[in-house]
């Protein structure tokens, strides 16, 4: 019963602290909900002046008056929404409502006062919420009998008035029926009236006002139709801001506003408007306050029940306190006696454990001196275990350090064996110019001998001796050039190994550098058939370690040749060097050999990994290129790699 209590008791009080919270919640957001966002601040500055064209004859909503001045429900609304936010709105004056229609269209007027939202107005329009709610009618004369249905109108003429959005629905609902045109209520009105149509479908409002202001009193409704119509304001398409504002005065209006703006122009309740939104609120707010009073009430009644409960069950608890008191006072000399006698029988037990437990002290006091014994002797043996460990250690880091050194001396020795390779295609290249010079020396040398052998034979010709002339000019510009291609090459090699044989760092062409690298290791490429071609950007100047290039080119494209290409005749290389952002250059470098599985491609970095193992590769090439990449350049190094070939892509700093 008093879980029950409790658990009621809880409930009310979330259901009173849902209550608070709901009233800051409704207070907060409808304190916020007509103010304006600074984009809908900024629609109004920049759109100083607005364009609205009314419907001319769609009274009580909205008309032009016998003055030209713009009247009727939608009319005040516009105007108090203006007033409230500070919007310049100027009257268009338009024909009709497909004219106004069109207008809006292609964005001549901005706003229409009263319309319904249909799938082809959107098109171009955007609504507000309804704020007018209207239902229609088929009229006839008084003469026409009704009785049988709207089935009755079949093979008559019934107007409809151009543009509006109830045309739609009639001629879908009722196919069987004939609908005609007109360009206004007036017109429509009074050709029923006079006899010239059988039928017209109207809005209630309209009709009222118009039937009393034309003095019409042959006319009915024959058919109230299942159509009720929402009108709203409507904006071009690309003024949402527009829209938003309209929608915050809409909703700001008070209920009283509204009703005073409907009264004004309608005697009775044709149209429907709805309740704003201060008074909805208005009546969830008291609503809110009643509960919560009514909560608290509830509360306090609970709490003087719980407090009266609690007094009845303190006062029942002290009455039976007192009868035990009174039962135990009568025994208790029976107690007495009996507690004598336990404690007589509790002295001789506790003499007996006393001695058992004596017993058992001894026993643990000679068994905690012999483990002290043998933790004595493994504290002995541990500290001679320390020993031989640090011992341990310190060979260790010997063997570290020979390794390390071990590693530098085979990285060095695999420099060394990288440049030998470049020496001795270097040599082979150099041979052929020198040769050509050497066979052309020998040619000039002979031909002089037999100028001279003519010369003192007294058989030298003017003719002959002009030809030998230019026989040797020839030979010489032979000579000359081919001389000029070697000393390019020892040029470009001396560059190239003067900065491998030391780690200095200079400013430097990257463009032209790499390219005497590719043109040094042209003799080993041509050995193999390999073809390298290259993208470079111009004049990429760098401020780094020129023999860190020369190593990556080599080691790569030496790579591609022992293990891409697997020492077979034919394949493709491809550098790319391009400019990156941030003062950073990248080097691309791929070839189209059979690539690195998916499995090596987490290895072939480490030191001394290498897929041939006992055929002279010691496994430090692309160790060497990791290392030169990350240490020396500050960059990094990338492997892309599939059944196609590899790519490996350098980033680095121009200035280190």
């Amino acid at each position: 019963m008093n879980i029950k209590k409790i658990f009621i008791g809880k409930k009310i009080s979330i259901l009173i602290l849902f209550s608070i919270l709901a009233l800051i919640s409704i207070y907060v957001y409808n304190a916020n909900d007509s103010v304006l966002t600074s984009d809908e601040i900024n629609f109004i500055k920049n759109h100083p002046v607005l364009y609205i064209a009314p419907d001319p004859m769609f009274a009580p909503v909205e008309y032009i008056d016998e003055n030209g001045n713009y009247q009727g429900i939608a009319a005040d609304y516009i105007r108090w929404i203006s007033n409230e936010y500070n919007l310049n709105i100027k009257v268009v004056k338009l024909n009709n409502w497909d004219e106004i229609l069109k207008n809006l269209e292609n964005k001549k007027i901005d706003i229409i006062g009263a319309a319904v939202d249909t799938e082809e107005r959107s098109k171009y329009t955007l609504f507000t919420n309804p704020y007018i709610e209207n239902s229609n009618n088929i009229l006839t004369r008084k003469t026409f009998d009704n009785s049988k249905g709207i089935e009755s109108l079949k093979g008559k003429k019934i107007l409809i008035i151009k543009g509006y959005a109830i045309n739609d629905y009639m001629l879908k609902t009722y196919p069987y029926l004939s609908f005609s045109y007109v360009n206004n209520v007036k017109d429509a009105l009074l050709t029923l009236s006079t006899g010239n149509a059988d039928a017209i479908v109207l809005d209630t409002g309209q009709t009222s006002y118009y039937i009393n202001k034309y003095n019409i009193t042959n006319i009915k409704i024959a058919y109230p139709l299942d159509y009720t119509f929402n009108l709203s304001i409507g904006v071009r398409d690309d003024y949402k801001e527009l829209i938003s504002i309209f929608n915050k005065g809409i909703k700001s209006m008070n209920n009283k506003k509204k009703d005073q703006i409907q009264n004004r122009w309608i005697s009775f309740g044709v149209y429907k408007t709805s309740y704003s939104r201060q008074f909805i609120l208005g009546i969830v707010i008291a609503s809110l306050i009643l509960l919560i009073i009514i909560l608290l009430f509830i509360q306090w009644n609970n709490t003087l029940k719980k407090k009266v409960q609690t007094k009845t069950l303190e006062l029942t608890q002290e009455l039976e306190n007192r009868k035990k008191i009174e039962v135990e006072l009568t025994s208790k000399n029976k107690v007495i006696l009996e507690t004598n006698e336990l404690l007589e029988n509790a002295k001789y037990e506790l003499e007996e454990l006393n001695d058992k437990l004596n017993s058992k002290v001894e026993r643990r006091t000679k068994l905690l001196n012999m483990t002290n014994h043998e933790l004595e002797l493994s504290m002995f043996k541990l500290q001679n275990k320390q020993i031989e460990l640090e011992n341990t250690n310190t060979k260790l880091n010997e063997s570290l350090l020979l390794i390390e050194e071990t590693q530098d001396r085979l990285i060095e020795a695999e420099k060394q064996a990288s440049l030998s390779r470049v020496v001795a295609g270097i040599s082979h290249e150099i041979n052929t110019p020198i040769g050509i010079a050497i066979t052309a020396i020998t040619f000039s040398t002979k031909e002089l001998k037999n100028i001279k052998q003519l010369y003192e034979d007294k058989k030298l010709t003017k003719t002959k001796f002009s030809e030998l002339v230019d026989l040797n000019i020839e030979n010489s510009m032979i000579i000359l050039n081919n001389l000029k291609s070697a000393v390019n090459i020892i040029t470009r090699f001396k560059e190239i190994s003067a900065d491998n044989s030391i780690m200095e760092k200079r400013e430097f062409n990257l463009t032209d550098y790499i390219n005497n690298i590719v043109l040094n290791l042209k003799p080993i490429t041509k050995k193999h058939n390999v073809k390298i071609d290259y993208l470079y950007d111009d004049n990429v100047r760098v401020n780094t370690f020129p023999s860190a290039i020369t190593q990556i080119i080599t080691n790569l494209t030496m790579n591609s040749i022992n293990h891409g290409f697997d020492n077979k005749d034919g394949g493709n290389i491809h550098i790319e060097l391009t400019k990156e952002k941030e003062n950073y250059v990248k080097i691309v470098y791929s070839d189209n050999g059979r690539g690195i599985s998916k499995e090596n491609q987490k290895k072939v970095f480490e030191p001394f990994f290498t897929t041939k193992r006992g055929n002279g590769g010691m496994g430090l090439g692309l160790n060497i290129i990791y290392n030169i990449v990350n240490k020396s350049l500050q960059g990094k190094i990338e492997l892309f790699s599939d059944e196609k070939g590899v790519k490996f892509t350098v980033v680095f700093p121009k200035n280190i």
